[in-house]
């Protein structure tokens, strides 16, 4: 919820997604909608 607020707040469509220095995604405002709206289209990737 933290990062949606704030990507409302300051307009930001984007954000990277980082883990230990390195860039390992982007997702967007969109994602998250998506998300919310329809779940079971979201699969997340993880070690």
């Amino acid at each position: 919820e933290e990062v949606i607020d704030l990507m409302t707040k300051h307009n930001i469509i984007r954000v990277p997604v980082v883990r230990n220095d390195t860039l390992v995604g982007v997702i967007s405002r969109c994602d998250i909608l998506s998300s919310v709206v329809e779940p079971e289209f979201v699969t997340i990737y993880a070690d």
